[in-house]
This record gives C-alpha cells, sequence and structure tokens, in this order.
C-alpha cells in the first residue's frame, strides 16, 4: 500500500530555485509548488510505506542546503475531482 504526504518547506531567501531544483531530482516527489503564505514550497510525495518515507526526508531532503524547516502532512484520504 502506497503512502502520499504533502511537505511543506520554509527555504532561506535566495535559495527558492536551489532547493526547487534538488527537490525535482527526488524521483518519489510527484508534484512541487512554490507558494505564498507561511511556507515557501510545497511538494507532494508518494512512496511505499513510512519507513521510506523516514529514509527519504532524513538522508535526502534534510541534506539540501537553504532548507530552514520542514513539516510533513501524511494524506489520509484524498478526493480527486476528474
Amino acid at each position: 500500500m502506497t503512502v502520499s504526504a504533502y511537505i511543506f518547506f520554509d527555504v532561506k531567501l535566495g535559495k527558492t530555485q536551489e532547493v526547487l531544483n534538488q527537490l525535482r531530482s527526488i524521483p518519489n516527489i510527484t508534484n512541487v509548488a512554490v507558494v505564498t503564505g507561511e511556507w515557501d514550497i510545497v511538494a507532494r510525495i508518494t512512496i511505499d510505506n513510512l519507513e521510506e518515507l523516514y529514509l527519504i526526508t532524513s538522508e535526502q531532503i534534510h541534506l539540501i542546503e537553504g532548507i530552514i524547516d520542514t513539516q510533513t502532512a501524511i494524506i489520509e484520504k484524498e478526493i480527486i475531482r476528474e
């Protein structure tokens, strides 16, 4: 069973494009958006299980220079309109 989540990023000023490029290189990240408001970037990730989510966030995402903080929200239920 796959797991999807949104990851919200607080990014250092002037580092948005660099962080965006690094996130786009992670295969499990399906969408990335630069947004306004409290967070600078929002990414959607789809993985096989929570252990994989942990490994990707701790061993790849958290090592990206320019990221100040992250918050992850696991999707419990989703309604997609067509």
